[in-house]
């Protein structure tokens, strides 16, 4: 996960074993990766708050 897609309340420092509620933003299956966002996974869920 890269680090602009952490958000403030996990401070950036986020170690192994550490549970984070993500989003995936992309998959490369060329390179058998994906890529997470735990940004964008808080402001999805922030806004079904207000549905």
């Amino acid at each position: 996960m890269p680090t602009s897609e952490l958000n403030e309340s996990s401070g950036g420092l986020v170690e192994v074993g550490d549970f984070l509620t993500v989003k995936i933003i992309d998959v490369d299956l060329e390179h058998r990766r994906i890529v997470l966002s735990h940004v964008q996974a808080a402001s999805a869920s922030e806004g079904q708050l207000c549905d």
